[in-house]
C-alpha cells in the first residue's frame, strides 16, 4: 500500500515506485488541435486494445470531459492527480483499475494549475512523469484540449513521443500543424509524430502526413515520425512504431533561443 497518506511527507518517488511497480515504460502524448473530434475515444480503444494484447497500459487524461478517455473506458475517478501531488490524497486512491493490466488516472485539475504555474507543481509534476514509467508497457496521456496559442502541459512535454493526431479536413490539418510548431517551440522537434484518422484509407492517410512533414521540414526544421493512419485505434502502430524501451531517452530541451525564435516567428 501506498504511504504518501493524506497530509503525509514521505518519499515521493518511493511512493510512486510502489504504484507503477519497477519496469520503464514507453510515454506518449496524445494531443489534437481544436476542433478534431474522436480522439479520447481513439486514445481508450487504443488502451484497451494494448491491454488486450497482454501490454501493461497506464492512461492519463488531462480531459475530464465526456469526450476524454475515461469518460470513454467508463470510470468515474475518486479523485484528481492534483489531489495526491499536493499531499491531499494517497496516489492509490487516484489511481482507478480499469481492467486487466489497464489502469488510469484523472489529470484534469493537475493540467489546469500547470497551465496556471501554481508553484512547485511543475517539479512533482514532472517527476511523476519519471515515476510513471513502471508496471506498463505504454502511459498514454490524453493532453488537455489544445486553444489557440496554449501550450501543452509539463506531464505531456516531459513524454518522450507527443503524437498530433489529425483529421483529414483542411481546419484539422491546419490546426495540427499550428500545434507541431507550438510543441516545437517548447522543446524540440525530437520524438514528435503525426497519426491520422478519418480518412478513406492508407493512401489519403499519407497524403495528409506528407502535407504536413513538408511544411514542418521547410519552415520548423524538424522532421515528423509517422505513427499511421487509425479508425478504431493506434495499438498496432504503437507496437509496430514505437515498441517498448528498456532504456529510457531524456526528453528533448528547449532549443537555443535563436533557434527558438526562428521557429516561433516562421510561417507556412
Amino acid at each position: 500500500m501506498l504511504d504518501w497518506a493524506p497530509g503525509g511527507r514521505t518519499d515521493q518517488a518511493a511512493g510512486l515506485r510502489r504504484l507503477f511497480g519497477s519496469r520503464s515504460a514507453q510515454v506518449i502524448a496524445f494531443a489534437s488541435a481544436a476542433g478534431t473530434q474522436g480522439r479520447g475515444a481513439l486514445l481508450a480503444r487504443t488502451a484497451m486494445t494494448l491491454a488486450s494484447m497482454g501490454q501493461g497500459v497506464a492512461v492519463v487524461d488531462e480531459n475530464g470531459d465526456a469526450d476524454g478517455p475515461l469518460a470513454r473506458l467508463g470510470v468515474e475517478p475518486r479523485c484528481d492527480l492534483f489531489h495526491a501531488l499536493v499531499g491531499e490524497c494517497a496516489f492509490g486512491q487516484a489511481v482507478v483499475d480499469v481492467a486487466p493490466l489497464l489502469r488510469a488516472v484523472s489529470a484534469r485539475r493537475a493540467a489546469h494549475a500547470m497551465a496556471r504555474g501554481e508553484h512547485g507543481l511543475r517539479e512533482r509534476y514532472a517527476a511523476f512523469l519519471d515515476e510513471a514509467k513502471r508496471d506498463a508497457a505504454y502511459v498514454l496521456i490524453g493532453c488537455a484540449k489544445s486553444r489557440r496559442g496554449a501550450s501543452l502541459s509539463p506531464l505531456a512535454l516531459n513524454a518522450r513521443h507527443i503524437v498530433v493526431v489529425s483529421t483529414v479536413d483542411a481546419a484539422s490539418i491546419t490546426g495540427s500543424y499550428a500545434l507541431i510548431k507550438r510543441i516545437a517551440v517548447e522543446r524540440g522537434g525530437n520524438g514528435l509524430h503525426l497519426a491520422v484518422t478519418g480518412a478513406r484509407n492508407e493512401s489519403d492517410a499519407r497524403a495528409v502526413f506528407a502535407n504536413i512533414q513538408q511544411v514542418a521540414q521547410a519552415h520548423l526544421g524538424i522532421t515528423l515520425g509517422y505513427l499511421g493512419h487509425g479508425r478504431e485505434h493506434f495499438a498496432h502502430a504503437l507496437n509496430a512504431r514505437l515498441p517498448p524501451s528498456p532504456e529510457p531517452t531524456p526528453p528533448a530541451h528547449l532549443p537555443a533561443t535563436r533557434r527558438a525564435a526562428a521557429i516561433q516567428n516562421s510561417m507556412i
